[in-house]
């Protein structure tokens, strides 16, 4: 990175700029005992992932031994150190800091004999707490994903000689004296979103690829506070989701910054993603986020579509599908498809229990039902001594309330007006599901793989389009299940 992105790297990325060099440790939880001048210097490694080696002079042997209540622990599970540092007079926070392949060597200082040590870090998260007295304005999420191509709403000018670098036009105030500032460097590029909710402006901006890592994408999601209120923890995390799911990939966050109005950095920190770093290797957006040359379709789209997600969220386990559905889309081809299915059952089973679809009886109802069939139970059972089925029989008519997936199933799509022919492209993925988790699929030659290909991206297409429909949207949704990109009306099968 060069010195003029590495200066503005904590407006649109990151508020820390690694390597970062760190003197002056101080333990706070005590599970090491690491001389106060060893210096610390943390990085973040080709999968993003943070990474450090610290390196010092000490006389204790067992300085860098893991100790719990100041006694060694040798096995079982150990927590994170809690380090306090400084770097050019700046204060951070380590957490879930851990010691690996320590390296102790002699050290000769005038006539003493000392132990050096290199030793290779872990490290969950650094903290800068630059200023925590003023109040927070804005809140950005940073995260790494996979963007599809979109067009976005609005413009930021950036300037590389005005105290307030960077400009959000349409949202805040127009920069006095512009003009002036044009000749010693300033930019303007199309690349974030407004979305409303409940009053609060949310910014969604796409990342300049200076700032990331190669063959991955970057975006922020910016929190205006309103009188420094901002929504809560669990709505940012709702809303996360909910940008997963429009651009069909699974963000990964890998920092928060907070700052007053105009962009001045009052605290930030960064830490691991916690998965394997996202490539840009193909979304599954479900729904067309690009229209010609119409720059307020994705924005509308985000606007539109919230207040639905949010109760779907709130009433089923939406997010526990979306989890799964991520998941199960990065696993190779035989293994994915019994994961996907699997979040797609959790929904459809919290949708018909919230909503009531599937009545639950009370014990006293079974108990009734029960006494009322008890008789004509006995002498069916009777009739159907030495049939195979009969067990069957028998427990169906003793137990009508308990529903196999496929019955749900039906009774689920029944309810939000989808009807698939039984050799349908959806009816082969649900059964294919079985099928896969069986292991009875070929995947053993090329037309098998192809065609379980095929299949398994019906499943993700069937997934997003029921997503869709609990989310009263009327418009487009990708068919992934042909070749290339083709669009289908909601009402239209594969």
């Amino acid at each position: 990175m060069n010195t003029i992105k590495q200066k503005y790297q904590k407006y649109d990325w990151e508020g820390i700029v690694f390597p970062l060099t760190l003197t002056q440790i101080q333990s706070v939880t005590h599970h090491y005992d690491i001389p106060f001048n060893s210096e610390l210097t943390i990085w973040r490694d080709d999968e993003f992932r943070l990474k450090g080696v610290i390196n010092g002079i000490t006389d204790d042997k067992d300085a860098l031994e893991y100790k719990e209540d100041g006694v060694i622990k040798k096995v079982g599970f150990i927590d994170g150190e809690t380090l306090n540092a400084t770097s050019n007079n700046e204060k951070y926070l380590i957490e879930g800091f851990g010691l690996e392949n320590s390296n102790m060597f002699a050290v000769q200082e005038g006539e003493k004999l000392r132990l050096g040590f290199s030793c290779e870090v872990y490290l969950d998260r650094v903290r800068f707490a630059g200023n925590t007295v003023t109040k927070t304005d804005i809140i950005c999420e940073w995260y790494l994903c996979s963007m599809p191509r979109v067009l976005f709403s609005h413009t930021t000018s950036r300037y590389d000689s005005h105290p307030n670098y960077k400009v959000r036009n349409d949202l805040d105030p127009k920069t006095e004296n512009e003009n002036e500032h044009f000749r010693e460097g300033y930019s303007s590029s199309w690349d974030f979103v407004i979305i409303s909710h409940n009053g609060y402006k949310i910014v969604l901006q796409q990342v300049l690829d200076d700032y990331l890592p190669k063959e991955t994408d970057g975006i922020v999601i910016e929190y205006r506070g309103i009188d420094s209120n901002f929504p809560s923890s669990s709505f940012r995390k709702m809303f996360r989701e909910y940008v997963s799911f429009i651009l069909g990939t699974d963000i990964q966050q890998i920092g928060t910054s907070e700052f007053k109005i105009g962009y001045v950095l009052l605290s930030c920190e960064s830490e691991n993603p916690w998965k394997r770093r996202i490539k840009n290797n193909g979304n599954i957006n479900p729904i067309p986020l690009k229209n010609g040359a119409d720059r307020s379709i994705f924005e509308n789209q985000l606007n539109k579509l919230l207040s639905n997600f949010i109760r779907l969220h709130e009433k089923t386990s939406l997010s526990e599908c979306l989890q799964r559905l991520w998941i199960g889309s990065n696993l190779s081809i035989g293994t994915n498809l019994p994961i996907i299915a699997s979040g797609f059952e959790v929904l459809i089973n919290s949708y018909l229990e919230s909503y009531n679809i599937i009545k639950k009886y009370t014990k006293k109802e079974k108990r009734d039902y029960r006494e009322l069939i008890s008789e004509d139970l006995e002498s069916l059972r009777q009739k159907l001594a030495g049939y195979d089925f009969a067990p069957f029989v028998l427990n169906k008519i003793k137990n009508p309330y308990n529903f196999g997936i496929g019955e749900k199933f039906r009774i689920f799509f029944e309810s939000i007006s989808l009807n698939f022919e039984n050799d349908s492209m959806e009816i082969q993925a649900l059964k294919a599901r079985n099928l896969m988790t069986h292991g009875r699929i070929n995947i053993s030659s090329t037309e098998g793989i192809r065609e379980i290909k095929k299949i398994s991206d019906a499943y993700v297409t069937l997934v997003n389009r029921v997503i869709l429909k609990l989310l009263d949207y009327d418009w487009y949704y990708v068919d992934y299940s042909k070749e290339g990109v083709k669009y289908l009306k909601m009402d239209e099968n594969m």
